[in-house]
């Protein structure tokens, strides 16, 4: 690689965070451009009455190797996550905890001394994990999570694999792809036992690895420019120019949204680039909601994490209500479903649901809600990713939505994906580099 090879990387979210840090690792002169002031994208901190909060509820996984292992690189230590062996914990209705055995017998147990499930029921998801697991987790290309979980009992698809499916995937179980959520079942509950690990943050999201992630490209000669908005890239016989900054730089990563990506491409116009747009365009969106609640009186939760019992016709919409200092944070996926209604609406609504989980009276002396209204693509069968290379020489792309190399491993619009993707880019870039 020839000395201190110039490389910018757009938008800090984790990928764009991942990429240069791999960058500056290798000796790149990287400069990392944000928009926010505040680092980490769509997983980024918010301050809330004073509290450093998030803009949504991140769970992450022991499989999340990548992401952990980048984390260790800038330093993060290990008590920024607490580590829960795996569990799904209802207030009024399933108990399931893995113990720390072995992999499968933490599983298996678990299955078996679950709460809440007839022992029909248990037969019934244990049948099903076993199958997945003789088909070598391959199931039909066109198959949704919906079909795929057809033959399991009600009480299972209610409890277990319909929530989970909402959660990793942010997409309904009816137009959820079925192998990506194979792929999810297969790293976490199908693997090592500490990769089925629920690691819950400790602190913010943008304290968690974006931050740290600045200090490490600054410490290694790298910039990061905060609130600073990059509105096009012109290619040059010398790489690329970025206009708001009258630099020219050798490669380009485009670590932005989806729809952001869109509007850089558009505007290089450059034929070799009409492909890639049209792959983009089919990109549905789903949000996530957060409402967070500073209840007058302090709230206890029977664990960290605590599933709801989600029914729309009840106007019981959360999936999830996290604990999070003095405020709880009720979260719910695939959020088309509120869309409609009021801030003051929705409050009333996931505080009833929560009150009548925890059996008890709840009056939020504050509340907010947070809506990320593309948190992540639709995750449907057959959908078609772009590479972390484009056509033109140079400039490559980075997110949650990139391909992986196999179809086998794509993963949904997670933190780890980000991270891998943003990793991928930069290994590229380097290549180019030599």
């Amino acid at each position: 690689m020839k000395n201190r090879y110039k490389v910018a990387v757009v938008g800090a979210g984790w990928a764009g965070c991942a990429a240069a840090v791999r960058l500056a690792q290798q000796g790149a002169q990287v400069t990392l451009f944000e928009a926010a002031r505040t680092l980490g994208g769509r997983a980024r901190r918010v301050e809330l009455e004073g509290v450093a909060l998030d803009n949504g509820q991140h769970l992450l996984l022991g499989a999340y190797e990548r992401c952990l292992a980048l984390m260790q690189t800038v330093g993060i230590q290990d008590n920024a996550l607490s580590r829960l062996p795996l569990q799904l914990r209802y207030a009024d209705g399933l108990q399931l905890q893995a113990p720390r055995w072995p992999a499968p017998w933490h599983l298996l147990w678990a299955m078996l001394s679950a709460r809440g499930l007839s022992w029909h029921d248990k037969r019934s998801l244990m049948t099903f994990m076993l199958r997945l697991q003789r088909q070598h987790w391959r199931v039909a290309a066109h198959l949704n999570v919906a079909e795929l979980t057809q033959t399991l009992t009600h009480a299972v698809r209610q409890w277990v694999t319909d929530p989970l499916c909402i959660s990793a995937l942010n997409t309904p179980p009816q137009e959820a792809c079925a192998q990506v959520f194979a792929n999810v079942l297969r790293d976490s509950l199908g693997a090592r036992r500490e990769h089925s690990d629920m690691l819950v943050p400790q602190v913010d999201l943008s304290t968690l690895f974006p931050d740290a992630a600045a200090r490490f490209i600054q410490a290694r000669g790298g910039e990061v420019k905060t609130g600073c908005a990059v509105n096009g890239i012109v290619p040059s016989h010398q790489g690329f120019l970025i206009p708001e900054t009258s630099q020219t730089f050798d490669q380009i990563i485009l670590a932005t949204p989806i729809s952001r990506t869109q509007d850089f491409l558009k505007n290089l116009n450059d034929e070799r680039l009409s492909a890639l747009l049209i792959l983009l365009e089919q990109f549905c969106y789903e949000p996530i909601t957060t409402v967070y609640l500073k209840p007058a009186q302090r709230i206890r939760l029977p664990a960290p994490l605590l599933a709801l019992n989600s029914d729309p016709l009840c106007q019981h919409y959360a999936q999830y209500v996290f604990e999070r200092a003095d405020w709880l944070a009720l979260v719910i996926s695939a959020a088309r479903i509120v869309s409609g209604l009021r801030h003051d609406e929705l409050i009333t609504a996931v505080t009833h649901q929560l009150c009548h989980a925890l059996n008890e009276p709840i009056q939020p002396e504050v509340a907010r809600v947070i809506t990320e209204k593309r948190a992540t693509y639709l995750c449907t069968p057959g959908l078609q990713r772009p590479d972390v290379s484009t056509p033109v020489p140079g400039l490559f792309l980075a997110g949650d939505y990139v391909a992986e190399p196999d179809p086998l491993t794509h993963y949904p619009a997670t933190l780890e994906t980000a991270v891998r993707a943003g990793e991928r880019a930069a290994a590229l870039a380097l290549q180019q580099c030599q």
